[in-house]
């Protein structure tokens, strides 16, 4: 898939744009024309945009492309988007960019559309849509592991689980742990996740549960360690947490006790 961008002030493409578009289609590649920079305006009772009537011609005309004398022009384009980064005044997340996203998804080919999700930056939901499946593997896994309630002592039994989640949804999310954090700093966080520290402090809250790991709290604990971590991963992800901080992030998002007593109580409520 491509992105052929061309400022939206222009009124046509040029012959070189032309030429262009139609290789990169005998190759195979589906384009998408991105008309960049579009100078919209908003209705104030609506709130719908509109481009300039400059822009809403050139669109027109990228529809049923003619050349000086009339004569169509042959034009292989999927779609034209008109897109902005920031508002007229320089301000704003633009406009445009999640159709582009979506028109991108929709026509890429089916074994190819996880790696855009994972590629693309504007659309979490999507990355959470994958995330999803990978937390309640792992959760029913840990659940499995203690089918037979496991000692306290013995609760690093999860921690091989629980990091193979954490590193398929880092993947997810176009990141990779050994990148995101040193050998030392994933040993500790491989300590502070093995189920032993968490499950110590939460089963001396939860009345009767005694000394041992069983189903309902193994899978709560993962889950909810799980949807931390797509929390985490999506701050990382959107820049707005440094990945060299994250052992001392990690707290902020690490499941606290209403977390994982509302998970446990549903995984029993289920008849899981």
């Amino acid at each position: 898939m491509v992105w052929y961008c061309v400022l939206s002030k222009a009124d046509r493409l040029t012959p070189p744009d032309i030429a262009m578009i139609r290789e990169l289609d005998a190759a195979g590649l589906p384009v998408i024309l991105v008309l960049t920079k579009v100078d919209w305006s908003k209705n104030p009772v609506t709130g719908k945009r509109n481009p300039p009537k400059d822009v809403e011609d050139f669109t027109s005309w990228l529809e049923e492309p003619v050349d000086a004398d009339g004569n169509h022009i042959e034009l292989p384009i999927q779609r034209v988007i008109l897109t902005s980064t920031r508002d007229r005044n320089g301000r704003g997340s633009g406009h445009g960019l999640g159709e582009l996203v979506a028109e991108t998804l929709t026509l890429s080919p089916e074994d190819e559309k996880d790696a855009f999700r994972i590629a693309q930056r504007l659309n979490l939901p999507w990355k959470r849509e994958m995330a999803r499946p990978v937390i309640a593997a792992a959760a029913t896994a840990a659940a499995a592991a203690a089918a037979v309630p496991i000692p306290v002592a013995d609760a690093v039994a999860l921690a091989p689980i629980q990091m193979t989640m954490m590193g398929r949804i880092a993947a997810i999310y176009d990141l990779e742990l050994k990148t995101m954090m040193s050998a030392s700093a994933l040993a500790q966080l491989g300590v502070q996740i093995s189920g032993q520290a968490l499950a110590r402090s939460f089963l001396k809250l939860i009345p009767g549960a005694g000394s041992a790991i069983g189903a309902s709290i193994a899978f709560a604990l993962t889950a909810a360690m799980g949807e931390g971590w797509v929390r985490l991963c999506e701050g990382i992800h959107t820049g707005k947490i440094d990945a060299d901080k994250i052992s001392e992030t990690w707290g902020a998002y690490a499941p606290n006790f209403v977390d994982v007593i509302r998970r446990a109580a549903g995984q029993r409520m289920s008849g899981a």
